[in-house]
């Protein structure tokens, strides 16, 4: 059930980023690069304009990432610099995200800002997290985020020299339906995989 109303939820943003697609905007510039980035990133989305039942077509991503912005009231440079660390939220369901950071924000004392820094910007990734679970390990996301921050160019390095630059993805290219709620499906399915191999390695 989840799993229709989310693709039914896809399809929809898929027509509004069309219709929006077509209208002149002062940051079309930036969404340009955003687009860019995120082909740089995860070329194999790009080539094919939808990964798994994502639509990942230009309009999807420059309408995902104008979204991305608004969540976090924050201007183009900032959304930019975001996603040059990690473009994987731009796979996401855009409410999906406005939940997560929300959940930060309640979460952490100065809120928003706080949020923002300590956090989202660090570890891009972290808004992908379901929100009830992050509301209450925000420390550990703390922690986390400065850890991802600190070692990013070494799995920056780590991510293109084993998957060709995001071209194969951790899971391999397969078209199941993304999993329900806006978690990307190509990372839980890699989780369960590698929880897979590792009790297969132990028995």
């Amino acid at each position: 059930m989840k799993q229709a109303v989310q693709e039914r939820i896809e399809v929809e943003q898929a027509n509004t980023a069309a219709l929006l697609g077509q209208l002149n905007y002062v940051d079309e510039d930036e969404a340009t690069q955003a687009y860019e980035l995120f082909g740089k990133q995860f070329p194999k989305a790009v080539e094919t304009g939808k990964f798994m039942s994502t639509p990942t077509k230009e309009s999807d991503i420059k309408y995902r990432w104008r979204r991305l912005k608004d969540t976090l009231q924050i201007d183009s440079k900032a959304a930019l610099e975001l996603i040059q660390k990690d473009a994987s939220p731009l796979f996401v369901d855009p409410d999906f995200i406005r939940r997560a950071f929300k959940a930060m924000r309640e979460g952490c004392d100065r809120g928003g800002e706080e949020a923002l820094e300590d956090i989202v910007m660090k570890n891009p990734a972290s808004l992908i997290a379901d929100p009830k679970t992050i509301k209450v390990n925000l420390g550990q996301a703390k922690v986390f985020a400065a850890f991802q921050d600190a070692t990013r160019s070494f799995t920056g390095f780590f991510r293109e020299a084993i998957f060709d630059n995001g071209r194969r993805v951790p899971i391999g290219r397969r078209d199941e339906p993304a999993f329900g709620g806006g978690f990307p499906a190509w990372k839980r399915k890699w989780e369960e995989e590698s929880q897979a191999k590792q009790a297969q390695d132990k028995s």
